[in-house]
């Protein structure tokens, strides 16, 4: 009977999702990948937000030869996507389309927390981590299929004798850390709200927002715009507590006890102190 040892691991963390788990994430071996990991008896594992691979210890010797193949070394390739369409909505990603996020063993960054090793250069995955689709390492990787339709990325895990000598209980553990989007958030205050002044207070005291002002809608209907002066990042469960407050002469009053909060849905891009920002519009009506 098999006496399976950790290997090693492959998770992505979201900081979009409440728990920073990915959610809805794929992460599959290429074909040439998923051969060496049957030919050296190694066992493909999918974890709620990764993958896992571990190896027989009883059949170790094969894993070993196959590190030392001068021709087809133990070098891992998988795919990466996720089944929520969303994903670009939510992902601070910014960069050419053509492109692929490349990560590789080889660059990974040991993190003290949990003795995890960080698959990208930054705290957060970075249009640093993308290749051109039509140059080496992604036109080698990608058939040419998969390059009409690129997953989301792509990595690259070679295996070493130390890390199979050394295996620890877990095996090496390497992360994704992705990054939720941040956006400026668009209050659209629609309708006949009998103030002579009407602004937005954060409770939290964390965010400010600028003046309201007049803003025509495409019905033709004027509405006062309120701006967040920073982006807000996304949240599946935001706790942001904002308050519409209206001011008529010397007397202020709660006009929404709570606001509404932007979710995932499609943001537009406004050009905001010279640069094209995402904005999140958000209507609130009388």
């Amino acid at each position: 009977m098999a006496s399976y040892q950790p290997l090693f691991s492959i998770e992505a963390e979201h900081g979009y999702f409440a728990d920073a788990a990915c959610r809805g994430l794929q992460l599959l071996p290429t074909p040439d990948s998923a051969a060496l990991l049957a030919n050296t008896g190694c066992l493909l594992r999918p974890l709620r937000h990764g993958v896992a691979v571990a190896f027989d210890r009883d059949a170790a010797d094969a894993v070993r030869l196959q590190i030392r193949d001068a021709h087809t070394p133990l070098c891992l390739d998988f795919l990466g996507g996720t089944q929520d369409a969303r994903f670009a909505l939510y992902t601070e990603l910014a960069g050419p389309a053509a492109t692929l996020l490349m990560f590789h063993s080889d660059a990974a960054v040991h993190e003290d927390a949990g003795g995890r090793w960080r698959l990208h250069a930054q705290s957060h995955v970075s249009p640093a981590d993308q290749v051109p689709l039509d140059e080496p390492p992604a036109s080698e990787l990608l058939t040419r299929r998969e390059r009409l339709v690129p997953p989301r990325f792509a990595v690259r895990v070679r295996v070493s004798e130390h890390d199979l000598d050394h295996a620890e209980p877990e095996g090496k553990r390497y992360l994704l850390r992705f990054q939720a989007r941040a956006t400026v958030w668009k209050y659209y205050v629609v309708g006949d709200w009998a103030q002579d002044e009407i602004h937005i207070v954060d409770l939290q005291r964390e965010t400010s927002f600028d003046a309201a002002v007049p803003e025509p809608l495409p019905d033709g209907r004027t509405a006062l715009a309120v701006r967040s002066l920073a982006r807000i990042p996304l949240q599946e469960r935001p706790a942001h507590r904002f308050q519409l407050r209206g001011r008529s002469g010397s007397t202020e009053r709660v006009l929404v006890k709570r606001l509404p909060v932007a979710g995932s849905s499609p943001w537009s891009v406004e050009t905001i102190r010279g640069e094209p920002t995402p904005v999140s519009e958000i209507y609130v009506h009388r």
